[in-house]
């Protein structure tokens, strides 16, 4: 027996540490909803394309905390993402209602101002014809007949998404594909690829000998183009290739979606980590995207002390190539993950109300 038990325990008791519970949302903290607020009152279609893509990136400030590398990464990025725009993002610009915004669309799709790019599950994208032009006029690897024959069947078609299988001579519409202005959709049930490919994504048993007389990066060094097709297989040449036609593609739209798709995540994830109830105000959600606390950098402020956060340690800069809060905010209004309305007070707040294809 010890002076402990005689005691009967010690004298000082001890709080025990409770965890502070996460609280649901009181309706006081919640921001006043007045109703909707517009993103903008652009008046056509054109104007709200070219706002798009001019305010879509950020100048690189020269206080950056970039390295060489990292801004040159970010600039050849940038240089690879077409000037295409989603049209559910014009159409969340625009104060005309969605009706007159697809006839004002259309509208300029058969003038040949604007051609219209189907992106199958992922919406629709548009592009100037004048740029699409331009692309073809300066793609490296594409030919001066195939650009002058793919131009002409674009003029004489405006609203054409896929091009029938005998409008160009198959040479010509290899080079297309190659450059990635074509692209074959089959279906989904078919045994080949859903893209027009190398054959080496599908196929290994290809000549040897062939392969060691081809130069190395050349078609021919993965068994030339159409591989599969010529071992009867089911390759580039397929028959429900054929039969489905080509659609209509730019260069890059690819790299465009899946910056857009990571643009909206990350948007989402913030206002899902900063608000419990899915909301919060414009300017916060502003601020939190370009990588500050609001509500640290505001105490820090009144303390004069440094409030800001380097450009190279925010995700906008690492991973986003610097994409606007504007441009990611018309993004995700348009692809229906959030919604904006004005509080009355503190401008207008955003909140979450859908997935946006995240």
């Amino acid at each position: 027996m010890n002076l402990h038990s005689i005691l009967g325990g010690s004298r000082i008791q001890k709080n025990k540490k409770t965890r502070p519970t996460k609280q649901p949302p009181s309706s006081s903290s919640r921001l006043t909803d007045l109703g909707p607020a517009p993103i903008h009152t652009l008046p056509n279609t054109l104007q709200a394309h070219q706002h798009t893509l001019s305010s879509m990136f950020d100048p690189i400030p020269q206080t950056s905390g970039l390295t060489s590398t990292q801004t040159a990464h970010i600039l050849h990025s940038r240089l690879a993402i077409p000037p295409v725009t989603s049209t559910r993002h014009i159409q969340a610009l625009l104060s005309l209602t969605p009706t007159a915004a697809e006839r004002d669309l259309s509208s300029l799709i058969h003038t040949n101002t604007v051609r219209r790019i189907t992106v199958p599950r992922r919406g629709d994208l548009a592009i100037l014809t004048t740029d699409l032009e331009t692309l073809l006029d300066s793609h490296a690897t594409l030919t001066t007949a195939a650009a002058t024959a793919f131009k002409a069947f674009l003029r004489a078609n405006p609203a054409a998404q896929t091009l029938p299988p005998q409008a160009l001579p198959q040479s010509q519409i290899d080079t297309l594909v190659r450059a990635g202005f074509l692209t074959a959709l089959l279906d989904n049930n078919s045994s080949s690829s859903s893209l027009r490919t190398r054959p080496d994504k599908h196929y290994t048993h290809i000549s040897l000998t062939a392969i060691a007389r081809a130069a190395a990066g050349t078609m021919a060094a993965v068994g030339g183009d159409g591989a599969l097709h010529s071992a009867g297989g089911s390759g580039v040449r397929g028959a429900a290739e054929s039969a489905a036609g080509l659609t209509i593609a730019v260069p890059g739209m690819g790299a465009f979606l899946k910056l857009a798709a990571a643009a909206r995540a990350h948007l989402r994830g913030l206002l899902d980590r900063a608000a419990a109830d899915g909301e919060m105000a414009e300017r916060d959600l502003r601020a939190r995207w370009d990588g500050g606390d609001p509500e640290g950098a505001r105490a820090k402020r009144a303390r004069g002390e440094f409030a800001s956060v380097l450009p190279a340690r925010t995700k906008k800069w690492r991973e986003l190539h610097g994409l606007t809060f504007e441009w990611v905010l018309g993004e995700a209004v348009g692809a229906g993950m959030v919604e904006l309305f004005d509080t009355g007070s503190v401008g207008r707040g955003v909140r979450l109300v859908g997935d946006g294809g995240v």
